[in-house]
């Protein structure tokens, strides 16, 4: 599975997030498996080093976005469920963890995100055949509002 990296300006750097292509924050030594990636969500900045985040595996390409000074990171879950999964930083190493599940939400894709008159926004595509494109919000990046369809565009 090819993933695409997110990225997004925080604190004077830019913050690029993806699945791990490491298996320890000794990102030079410690390639990993071959067979086994672990799919664990790695942070890449120009000035921090590539922490992985333990216990926050992702299933999909990130969205990513910056909301009131905090990182938020949405994804899909590393499993059949496809449930929507969010984690959020203060800094762009420690991350929560596990993600937190947003209840009721499941995904067709990976995520996008954006922050709007004081909302976090986030588009996904349908987890059905409908391939209809959705989008919930939050003012404060716990809470979700009922995804809805957006006209046909």
């Amino acid at each position: 599975m090819a993933d695409t990296p997110a990225a997004t300006a925080f604190q004077d750097t830019g913050i690029v997030v993806c699945p791990a292509v490491f298996q320890s924050t000794d990102a030079i030594k410690s390639p990993p498996p071959t067979n086994n990636p672990s799919r664990l969500l790695q942070t890449f900045s120009t000035i921090y080093p590539a922490p992985i985040a333990q216990n926050v595996y992702m299933g999909s390409s990130a969205g990513i976005c910056v909301f009131n000074g905090t990182i938020f990171v949405a994804f899909q879950a590393n499993d059949s469920s496809h449930n929507l999964f969010v984690t959020q930083s203060a800094d762009g190493v420690t991350w929560n963890s596990p993600a937190t599940s947003i209840k009721g939400i499941t995904i067709g894709s990976a995520p996008s995100m954006t922050v709007f008159n004081n909302k976090i926004f986030m588009a996904f595509q349908a987890n059905d055949g409908s391939n209809e494109l959705l989008v919930t919000s939050s003012s404060d990046g716990t809470s979700w509002t009922t995804p809805t369809t957006l006209p046909a565009i």
